[in-house]
């Protein structure tokens, strides 16, 4: 046998062995238990009541004197057809 067809031959393995346990890792991969991960989204939820927001932020002097940027002025272009894909 020439070394082509005998690497050819162990790749082959490797990957029906790597393929084989892989599949394996998905199939026995535990049932997720639906009531908990309900509880889970349920206690999550009740946390965004007990948020405080700093808005000490608004009242810095910094904040206070940002200024919007000046307007581009747009050109004056003409407008051309409603719809470009009609034949004429």
């Amino acid at each position: 046998m020439s070394k082509q067809s005998i690497f050819s031959i162990v790749l082959l393995l490797v990957l029906g062995i790597t393929g084989y346990l892989w599949y394996g890792y998905f199939q026995s991969a535990p049932a997720q238990d639906t009531t908990q991960s309900q509880n889970t989204s349920l206690t999550g939820i009740g946390r965004f009541n007990n948020i405080q927001l700093d808005t000490s932020l608004f009242q810095d002097p910094l904040f206070l004197s940002l200024t919007l940027p000046p307007l581009i002025p747009q050109p004056d272009v003409t407008p051309g057809r409603v719809n470009p894909f009609l034949p004429f």
